[in-house]
């Protein structure tokens, strides 16, 4: 907080994530586009590991099993990395219906009675559709996993 920094709402992570985009990827519709841009359960997860309770993607060899480094793989069109897969990245809204719960005018924050919080983007253990821009997923915020994680933001002047 010292340094102004918190974490994303779903509307800002959506934005970053798509970056300019309307496809279900930011890479485009075609499942195939995410070769190269994102860690998934693909091809060399599927060879390379003891997962058998994945979903794999075969379309899709990014060379990781589990965590990829940070920046392995090609950014969006607004420079950022690791936006889906790999992690998947803790929001500042809970887990709302859109249709019962205003957002906040400016940042889109949505909160509502709920206590389970939102995680976007999916992980290295995930398939595509897991992936989508639009995904999301809700649990209690006292939770922890080896594949969840977070991307901090900070507001422009």
């Amino acid at each position: 907080r010292e340094l102004g920094l918190s974490l994303p709402t779903e509307a800002q992570w959506e934005y970053a994530t798509r970056a300019g985009t309307t496809s279900v990827w930011p890479t485009g519709d075609d499942p195939a586009s995410l070769q190269g841009y994102c860690n998934l359960a693909d091809r060399f997860a599927k060879a390379n590991s003891d997962s058998v309770n994945w979903d794999f993607t075969d379309l899709i060899d990014d060379g990781f099993v589990a965590h990829a480094p940070v920046g392995s793989l090609a950014p969006n069109r607004f420079g950022l990395h690791d936006t889906l897969g790999n992690v998947a990245e803790w929001c500042l809204d809970t887990w709302e219906d859109y249709s019962k719960v205003e957002p906040r005018a400016g940042d889109g924050f949505f909160a509502g009675n709920e206590s389970t919080s939102v995680v976007r983007g999916g992980t290295f253990a995930d398939d595509v559709l897991a992936l989508r821009s639009a995904g999301r997923r809700g649990f209690p915020p006292h939770l922890a996993a080896h594949d969840w994680g977070g991307r901090v933001a900070r507001a422009l002047e």
